[in-house]
């Protein structure tokens, strides 16, 4: 249920950029964006050190649009978000969850929107017949530190948390896990990376919500309502032109 915070908001973004006080973007300082350094290819190191992937780029083009400055940081991601919530970063690029509303605030219209499923062993079809999230407490469930959102759309007390994506994957494939809830595109590049892509099935959970990536912005930051219908609304000009799915695009396909 949106808040009165989050429905204001939406409500100025739809005043659109212009109606907005113009930006010295030069002079500002740069929103010290924090991401997964490890989370391919929505964000990730590259071999020159910096991060790259779809929610980087595509904020890169949201921030440019808006004029906004982005200095992009990454980091394993529980200590990302830890940044952003003590001032050490400014803002990330992730799912609306209740627990990063206690700090941050959101930009609604997503970056990146991708479908959650269920990864399993290829060979393990009792998988396929998960109706619900209750139906998972019959399988060892595993999922990573940080992931925000297991923690709002399953049961946390019934998984098993692992330091990286790789141990919960390593896991299942040793038959020591059963499941992995996450996005189709991450763990399918994460899964090729490691040789494993034959060993595992996806199977789409459509009684799962629909996972948005979006801009969120620490609540202490300077002007930060102002600076958020800015952002949105450079996010809902470069959704309807079609730029920040072509983004996606090209990314799933290095």
């Amino acid at each position: 249920m949106p808040t009165r915070r989050q429905f204001m908001l939406d409500s100025a973004a739809l005043l659109g950029a212009a109606c907005l006080p113009a930006l010295a973007a030069d002079k500002d300082a740069p929103i010290r964006m924090g991401y997964f350094d490890s989370y391919e290819p929505f964000s990730f190191r590259g071999g020159d050190g910096a991060m790259r992937g779809a929610l980087v780029e595509g904020m890169a083009l949201v921030g440019r649009n808006a004029g906004y400055r982005l200095d992009n940081q990454g980091f394993p991601w529980a200590r990302a978000q830890a940044m952003v919530e003590n001032g050490s970063l400014d803002g990330f690029c992730t799912t609306i969850t209740k627990g990063r509303l206690v700090y941050a605030d959101f930009a609604p219209t997503p970056i990146v929107s991708v479908r959650f499923g269920i990864y399993h062993r290829a060979d393990d079809l009792r998988p396929l017949e998960i109706r619900s999230v209750a139906d998972m407490r019959a399988f060892r469930h595993g999922n990573f530190i940080g992931a925000g959102y297991p923690k709002e759309n399953l049961e946390p007390d019934q998984m098993q948390w692992l330091k990286d994506e790789e141990t919960v994957l390593r896991m299942i494939d040793a038959g020591r896990l059963d499941i992995y809830v996450e996005g189709e595109v991450v763990t399918r590049t994460k899964l090729r990376q490691l040789g494993l892509l034959e060993r595992f099935r996806f199977t789409p959970a459509p009684f799962l919500p629909p996972v948005n990536f979006c801009f969120g912005l620490r609540r202490s930051y300077p002007d930060a309502a102002a600076v958020l219908a800015r952002m949105e609304a450079a996010a809902q000009a470069a959704r309807r032109s079609g730029e920040l799915d072509a983004i996606l695009a090209a990314a799933t396909k290095r």
